[in-house]
């Protein structure tokens, strides 16, 4: 389907165009397994940066944690004389490799496991999969990979949807429960 304003594709996921709707984009069910008693609402960016920070803040003290670790070895490898050069090279791969661990280990346990990182249970979003089911391994796995990308966060500038969340098959929504939104409607 193609936005009548803005000429894009409309996901077939969406009932509306995530660039010209504004913030409460449903989400259509294409799953019969869903749990239907909460509605879905594509997140917003703004509810997305805040993923991101508190999700960098949580990551930074993660890595601050291991860094002891990395002085540790540091300080061990010194003793072996190894010329500076080396050495310092070493230091930067481990520390470079420790730093994709880490953070590729927080997303794919916690969003795998729960469904959220600690930036989504504070803004109230979970990541779930375009037909509405619950993402598995794998799509966590590609997800996080794909955050990867140098400058996947322009992704962001079109659409709420970013590359991690088209290429993987999933998206990061708002849950609301249906009783809710209908005593809501009802007071009107």
């Amino acid at each position: 389907m193609i936005c009548e304003k803005c000429k894009d594709e409309i996901p077939n996921f969406l009932d509306d165009c995530p660039k010209c709707s504004g913030n409460d984009i449903k989400f259509i069910y294409q799953n019969s397994n869903v749990d239907t008693s909460k509605t879905f609402y594509l997140a917003n960016n703004i509810k997305r940066l805040l993923n991101f920070f508190f999700d960098t803040i949580v990551i930074i003290i993660i890595i601050r944690i291991f860094g002891y670790w990395l002085w540790v070895i540091e300080n061990f490898l010194k003793s072996f004389n190894i010329p500076l050069e080396i050495l310092n090279s070493i230091i930067d791969t481990i520390r470079l490799a420790l730093i994709i661990l880490l953070s590729s280990s927080y997303y794919i346990f916690l969003e795998t496991i729960f469904g959220r990182t600690i930036g989504k249970f504070i803004t109230q979003t979970r990541v779930i999969r375009q037909d509405g089911a619950n993402p598995t391994i794998i799509d966590i796995f590609v997800r996080t990979v794909l955050r990867f990308i140098p400058l996947e966060a322009i992704s962001f500038f079109r659409s709420q949807i970013g590359w991690h969340d088209y290429l993987s098959g999933t998206i990061v929504v708002f849950e609301k429960k249906n009783d809710n939104i209908l005593s809501n409607d009802s007071k009107s």
